[in-house]
């Protein structure tokens, strides 16, 4: 078998697997070898399990909270969503939606299917599909939910959605966002659902092990059949067990050790060694796809920071070469991104690539440096968390702009508090984040620069730019190659944020898994992955 698999799409047909549909073989006594140790495919009671490792911790199931990598990889196992993005840039189909009619410049209609049930025998109608918008709204932790104005029913089947921007693709946006619950088991559970969730897949939380350990089994009153399941409807193992381990030298080593049979995302470092030729290859699979998160940087650019100076921050950008970040921080296993948020969607401009910005030029930084009568006696905070990659791109900036005058502190945090400062314009100078997206370019700059989403007024990064605005707007509304154009040049003439690379992800699995699904997240949809009992 070969060990390293180039994933081209990012959401593998499934459906191409005739008969592995909805029935994973209980009992199976078939088991992957490893030279460390052979691979657990079934329970105690012979059931089909996969193990998963994780590198952030979902903590809780409550549908409504705020996201984060940890749900992001669990989340899919329990709640269902209207509709789903096929892998990134991928078509946006239906799931629990069955259809759906725009019918006025910013009202939609959208009909679910009549047999959608929960796990607890609940039925989901257009009642719930008003509580779950509604609430997802109410809350203001899912930014898609801003663009919503009403949601209403119109039978029991149907609801009347109601947009308050035109923006391209937000409507299916919201519909990939939502998380499937009805109102009657959410108003049961006593916790909202923390550690008692209850979705519309076919699978039930049985074990919680706070900060440690949480599994879930299939049940057999799952609502959909198989002919009309999406790629991400598949059920194709009994029990998914997820383990919270921080730490991707310890990701590794519970692969080694038999504790796990798939990790999404584990670095290039640890995962060479399961590639074919590696110390540990014996019994595994690496799948590998380039990332669509892109690591990214930000100036400050309100009067809160010196980087509010265009040619400082010109002077920054030349300063580093962003191959050498490439080398140093992924192991020259990335690409760099010639704009901000990565090369893979459908408006993105291949001829950006000609048209460099910001080509390593140490003496062009300092001519800039000069100009800008930046004191360089005052030190520049990078801020960051504590991701290593990023931490790995501050050292080596660092140490580029060393090389003209410049000293930089590198202050890291842990997610929430970083959190917190990314929208602070006194926290930082230089900030190191990264974005994504399932659709496409546009929303990335939109998420980050519409400064109609930012009480402050401003972009994200405290820009107060009205040109900038409206090129957002115009890319909103129609993102031509012209108005995308227009946009790269004054986010990048400006040298208001940049993108830095986009990274190869690596996910590596026990033989037993035979391919993988991933969501338009890029996280993989482990109950729909195919193994070798199917």
């Amino acid at each position: 078998m070969k060990k390293l698999v180039k994933v081209v799409a990012a959401a593998l047909a499934v459906t191409m697997l005739a008969g592995c549909g909805a029935s994973a073989s209980s009992g199976t006594t078939e088991q992957a070898s490893s030279s460390q140790a052979t691979a657990q495919t079934t329970t105690a009671d012979g059931k089909s399990v996969i193990r998963v490792g994780i590198g952030s911790d979902p903590a809780s199931f409550g549908p409504f909270e705020a996201g984060g990598n940890g749900k992001n990889a669990t989340f899919r196992t329990i709640y269902e969503p209207l509709a789903e993005y096929q892998g990134v840039g991928g078509e946006c189909k239906a799931v629990v939606a069955k259809n759906w009619e725009k019918v006025g410049d910013m009202t939609y209609h959208l009909t679910i299917w009549d047999n959608v049930y929960d796990t607890a025998g609940n039925h989901f109608t257009a009642d719930d599909v008003v509580f779950v918008c509604n609430s997802m709204k109410e809350t203001g932790n899912f930014v898609d939910f801003r663009y919503m104005d009403t949601c209403t029913k119109i039978d029991d089947y149907t609801v009347e959605l109601v947009m308050n921007s035109d923006i391209i693709g937000q409507f299916e946006k919201l519909l990939q966002a939502t998380r499937c619950v009805t109102k009657a088991a959410y108003e049961a559970s006593s916790d909202q659902m923390a550690t008692t969730p209850v979705g519309t897949t076919a699978y039930v939380l049985t074990d919680y092990i706070s900060g440690s350990e949480y599994a879930f089994e299939k049940t057999d009153n799952y609502w959909q059949s198989e002919d009309n399941f999406t790629d991400y409807q598949y059920a194709n193992v009994d029990r998914i067990e997820y383990y919270y381990i921080p730490e991707d030298s310890q990701l590794a080593i519970a692969l080694e050790s038999n504790t796990v049979d798939m990790v999404n995302g584990l670095s290039y470092t640890e995962s060479q060694r399961f590639v074919e030729g590696g110390a540990n290859a014996d019994g595994f699979t690496v799948f590998e796809n380039l990332q669509n998160l892109s690591q990214v940087l930000f100036f400050q650019c309100s009067d809160n920071s010196p980087c509010s100076n265009e040619k400082l921050r010109q002077a920054i950008l030349y300063a580093i070469d962003f191959q050498g970040l490439v080398d140093g921080a992924a192991n020259g296993q990335a690409t760099v991104c010639s704009t901000f948020g990565g090369n893979m969607f459908s408006d993105y401009d291949p001829a950006w690539e000609e048209n460099s910005y910001y080509t390593y030029d140490v003496e062009k930084a300092k001519t800039l440096l000069a100009e800008s009568g930046f004191d360089t006696a005052t030190p520049l905070r990078i801020v960051l968390n504590g991701n290593a990659i990023r931490k790995s791109i501050a050292q080596i900036m660092q140490g580029y702009l060393a090389q003209i005058g410049i000293t930089v502190e590198i202050n890291s945090y842990e997610d929430s508090l970083f959190n917190t400062y990314k929208s602070d314009e006194t926290a930082y100078d230089i900030l190191l984040d990264n974005c994504g997206g399932s659709d496409y370019l546009m929303t990335i700059w939109r998420g980050k620069f519409d400064a109609k989403a930012y009480s402050t007024g401003g972009t994200i990064n405290g820009v107060y730019d009205d040109e900038l605005q409206s090129l957002m707007e115009a890319c909103e509304k129609d993102n031509s190659k012209a108005n995308m154009d227009a946009f790269q040049d004054c986010l990048y003439s400006h040298a208001y944020a940049v993108g830095l690379f986009n990274a190869q992800m690596y996910t590596v699995c026990r033989d037993s898994v035979k391919s993988i699904s991933m969501d338009g997240k890029q996280f993989p949809c482990v109950a729909s992955c195919t193994y070798s009992w199917n």
